[in-house]
């Protein structure tokens, strides 16, 4: 598949079939007008050849013929070598001057002056090499026709300039057409690779780092404007944010107290009421219901750290250490076959407080799915300068549709209980250490959630 054209490339094109056809169309007015002032220069003098003519007719004597008048007056008349000026009664008889015979001879000059017109004709010949602007036009003496007057300029001369011309305005077009092209993709590519440098910069943003910003762009353009909006808004969104992680930690904080205060009373209330059944049934469910509120809350302040990195301790750890102490912790959750797959032989960094309460999620979570015929596995890849944890379970697995929704608070597998936060608790710290989490079917026929974390100091391991 072709790669399209950029922005830039696509506009200054869509400018440069504008510009060519505005270009093209002053310059066809532009030689249009040019051949028309040389051709209006040739019908100036054969107007006046004819307006000289009539004049000096119309004042011959009474008793002259106009054959006899023509004759004398083609003698004496100056017209230029080459150039042919014939008055003529067609049929009848026709004068012209003595250098004009050749002109005269040719048969498109014959057949203009066959007839006499009834107006004015201006006609563009060509005769032996020659380009001739021939006009043909009635004699008239008072006020009746007279003859026929045919005169001839030769506008060879004016073809090199006219042609030119037509070189000079093609150069100077297809130079304005380059130089405005060339400009105008310039302006655009710069214009829009400001613009592209803003969008990455949004992208990188909105992924990881929400306290950075565009900063001043060094213009005052609208570009500058954008980027200063957009930083204002980051402002608005980074202060909802942080108030939103306040209140969850704050709320998590202000209930922990009440919770254990009820717990402690309720379990005052069933030392005191041991000997009733009844009592005793009512305490045990209202300190379950209390447990269960108290875990949930305290996923909620774990959510709430997870999403400020700030407060993260992030040091060395041994990986293959790591993991092997959490598949131990992992087997005490409940009876399953525990296995522990491939561990690189490496030093990394994360906070391991928090990975290893997210891996603990995961791990219930995969108890919840599974049976204790099932299997649980952990393991953990390096990936370049990316660190995989992955949990994998030969459980029923999670749907394809349902993957991407279980990542949010409070969305639960179809299949499962559970409060629907520790996938989100899991992602938000992924997301803090610069990763993402992922979910797929695992080759047991279960589910498997990798915990992307990185960028690690190094990339090379040595596999067990």
């Amino acid at each position: 598949m072709s790669r399209r054209p950029g922005t830039a490339t696509r506009l200054a094109a869509l400018f440069a079939v504008i510009l060519a056809a505005v270009l093209a169309g002053s310059l066809l007015a532009l030689l249009h007008t040019t051949n028309a002032g040389m051709q209006q220069i040739a019908v100036r003098q054969l107007d006046a050849e004819l307006v000289s003519f009539q004049q000096a007719a119309a004042g011959r004597p009474a008793t002259e013929s106009l054959r006899d008048f023509a004759t004398a007056y083609l003698h004496s008349h100056a017209v230029a070598d080459g150039d042919l000026v014939e008055i003529a009664a067609p049929k009848s008889w026709a004068v012209a001057n003595a250098g004009g015979g050749a002109v005269a001879n040719a048969p498109v000059i014959v057949a203009l002056a066959a007839s006499i017109p009834a107006r004015s004709q201006l006609h563009a010949v060509g005769v032996r090499g020659r380009q001739l602007e021939v006009l043909t036009a009635p004699i008239r003496i008072e006020n009746a026709t007279a003859g026929l007057f045919l005169a001839t300029v030769d506008t060879t001369a004016l073809k090199p300039a006219g042609d030119t011309a037509d070189r000079v305005a093609l150069l100077v077009g297809a130079i304005a057409l380059i130089a405005g092209v060339a400009s105008a993709y310039l302006v655009l590519r710069r214009l829009l690779r400001r613009i592209g440098h803003i969008a990455e910069a949004a992208d990188r943003i909105g992924r990881d780092h929400i306290t950075d910003r565009l900063g001043d762009q060094g213009t005052t353009d609208e570009v500058d404007q954008l980027a200063h909006s957009f930083d204002a808004m980051l402002d608005r969104i980074e202060g909802a944010v942080q108030a939103q992680h306040e209140l969850l930690s704050d709320v998590s904080h202000q209930l922990r107290t009440p919770l254990t205060v009820a717990r402690g009373h309720l379990e005052l209330l069933g030392r005191a009421g041991h000997g009733d059944p009844a009592v005793s049934e009512t305490v045990d469910t209202a300190v379950t219901e209390l447990d269960r509120m108290a875990a949930l809350v305290d996923r909620l302040l774990t959510l709430g750290r997870a999403r400020e990195p700030v407060r993260y301790d992030v040091h060395d750890v041994d990986l293959r250490a790591f993991m092997g102490d959490l598949h131990r912790d992992g087997a005490l959750l409940a009876p399953r076959r525990w296995e522990l797959g491939p561990v690189p032989d490496a030093v990394v960094r994360f906070d391991e407080t928090e990975v290893r309460g997210a891996l603990l999620n995961l791990l219930e979570n995969a108890v919840h799915a599974t049976s204790p015929d099932d299997t649980i596995r952990l393991s953990a890849t390096l990936d370049g300068q990316f660190l995989s944890l992955v949990v994998e379970d030969s459980g029923p697995g999670i749907p394809p549709a349902e993957r991407v929704r279980v990542l949010d608070r409070f969305a639960r597998r179809s299949s499962t209980k559970g409060s629907g936060l520790g996938l989100a608790i899991v992602r938000a710290v992924c997301e803090a250490h610069g990763g993402s989490v992922t979910i797929a079917e695992s080759d047991l026929g279960g589910a498997s959630v990798q915990m992307r974390i990185g960028p690690q100091p190094g990339g090379d391991s040595t596999q067990p």
